[in-house]
Parts: structure tokens; C-alpha cells; sequence
């Protein structure tokens, strides 16, 4: 009978500590759970963007507008709908960068363009080129792109395709990485 009872006092003592501890401890799950998916939600957000930043001198840098921007705070980064850049050039001979969606990583040094990425170059007294990928990776402060995807070339010369791209924003330079192939139209001589 002893037994029984020191048994059944057990078996209560830890019934009522299993009840006490998930009565304390389920609010603590739900808070915590709540406050997850309060912290998935952005911080901020805008609607039709136009953002100019200047250099040292007084230029215009570069600029950005979107139709909306929203920054999330639990991975510090903004993403972008329909941004389009354009990163301006000491000689007037900006670039162009546009794509349907993107995103600021954290830091703000490194922009990232998805689907239908375009990219401009519109020398000043000559005709532009123009540049078509999947993917671009974009370091405005360096004035440097790259992608590793394909990109199509088109200029006044002809066309050029290729895996991979770096270009330098600054000196107006492209290095394609792999699988160059170009077509070219001769011109006439007199």
C-alpha cells in the first residue's frame, strides 16, 4: 500500500511539474514564434524611387530609381522592384543597368539584377552598346559589374556572346570570360 502511495505521489509531483513547466513555457514559444515572423516582415519599405548619390565633388555618382524598395532587418537587405541604375561617367557616358527585379546586400556596396537584365553603355559621339544577361552583380562605389551567366553584346559591329562578363564602369572595359563567339559585319572600303 506503501508503494502505491509513494507511486501515486510521484506520478502527480510529476504531472504537476510537466503541467506548471508547459503552462510557463508555451507563451514563451508563442512570444518567440510571433516575434519571428514579426521579424520577417520589412522595416521599411517606398514606392517610385529616385535615388541620387553624389561624389566627392559635387558630380552625380550614380542613381537609382524602382517602383518599390523594401529593406528587411533580419538580413539587412533591401529588395528592389524594377530598379534601373545609371552609374554617370567623368566624360558624360553613362551606363544603364536595368532589370525586373533586384536587391541592396548588406552593407548597401553590392547591387544584384535578375530577369531580363539590360545594360547600357551610350558613349558620348558614338553609338551605344548594348548588353543582355540573366544575372549581374554590381559594385557602384568600385564603378565594377560582373555575371557568370551568359551575356549577349550588341554593337553597331556586330554581335558578341559569351559565359561570363567583369566590366569596368570606370574604364569602359569588358573581359569575357568563357565561350566568346561573335559575328561581325565588315564594312566597305572606297
Amino acid at each position: 500500500m506503501q508503494r502505491i502511495g509513494l507511486f501515486r505521489g510521484i506520478l502527480l509531483g510529476v504531472l504537476a511539474f510537466a503541467l506548471v513547466w508547459w503552462t510557463w513555457d508555451a507563451p514563451i514559444q508563442r512570444d518567440a514564434e510571433e516575434s519571428h515572423a514579426e521579424s520577417l516582415d520589412p522595416d521599411f519599405y517606398m514606392t517610385d524611387v529616385d535615388s541620387l548619390q553624389y561624389a566627392v565633388d559635387g558630380e552625380p555618382r550614380y542613381q537609382m530609381t524602382a517602383t518599390q524598395m523594401s529593406h528587411y532587418p533580419h538580413n539587412d537587405i533591401t529588395e528592389i522592384t524594377v530598379p534601373h541604375m545609371i552609374v554617370y561617367q567623368e566624360d558624360g557616358s553613362p551606363w544603364r543597368l536595368s532589370s525586373l527585379y533586384g536587391q541592396i546586400l548588406p552593407g548597401g556596396d553590392t547591387v544584384e539584377l535578375w530577369d531580363e537584365v539590360e545594360v547600357r553603355y551610350e558613349p558620348v559621339g558614338d553609338n551605344p552598346t548594348q548588353m543582355s544577361t540573366e544575372s549581374l552583380r554590381i559594385f557602384p562605389k568600385k564603378e565594377y559589374a560582373e555575371t557568370y551567366q551568359a551575356v549577349t553584346i550588341e554593337s553597331p559591329q556586330g554581335t558578341t556572346t559569351a559565359r561570363g562578363m567583369q566590366a569596368d564602369l570606370k574604364t569602359n572595359r569588358l573581359k569575357l570570360l568563357a565561350k566568346v563567339k561573335g559575328e561581325y559585319e565588315s564594312r566597305k572600303r572606297r
